[in-house]
């Protein structure tokens, strides 16, 4: 992608926040074009002043959470993929990013404790049953390994 054409992007973006502040999608964009440029300074201050004024946005923080993990904010990352999970519950990819990010901050055990509290929500989700099979194995669990296969 040219210069420019970023540029441009990010002028596009600008306007349609200025168009519509509440529309989650044009801070997402805006975003990905500063990550693209590599202006973090950019990007903190968008980031902030998006999950102020859209703190209800799932998407915007699941984005800002991984931006925190690109930077190795870990554990800042944590709450933010927790508060993306926590304001949308149904969603398999944030509870699995979520919990990947806890067993990364050295809960594993709570996270396995988590996933098997939520996992029948999630029946027939491979990638979370993975994720339960890996953790009980991780924590050395054979009774959580059993019923994770049991489960599925």
């Amino acid at each position: 992608i040219e210069l420019n054409q970023l540029d441009k992007a990010a002028e596009q973006f600008r306007q349609s926040i200025s168009n519509d502040p509440y529309f989650p999608g044009s801070y997402l964009g805006l975003a990905e074009v500063y990550r693209l440029q590599q202006q973090q300074d950019k990007l903190d201050k968008l980031y902030h002043s998006a999950l102020e004024r859209l703190p209800e946005s799932a998407e915007l923080y699941y984005s800002y959470a991984l931006y925190q993990v690109r930077k190795q904010q870990y554990t800042p990352a944590l709450a933010s993929f927790k508060k993306a999970y926590q304001l949308m519950p149904d969603n398999s990819q944030y509870l699995y990013a979520y919990l990947l990010s806890m067993d990364g901050t050295g809960q594993s055990r709570q996270a396995l404790n988590t996933l098997k509290m939520l996992f029948s929500r999630f029946k027939g989700n491979q990638q979370l049953l993975e994720l339960g099979l890996y953790l009980a194995q991780k924590n050395q669990d054979r009774q959580s390994y059993n019923w994770f296969m049991q489960n599925r």
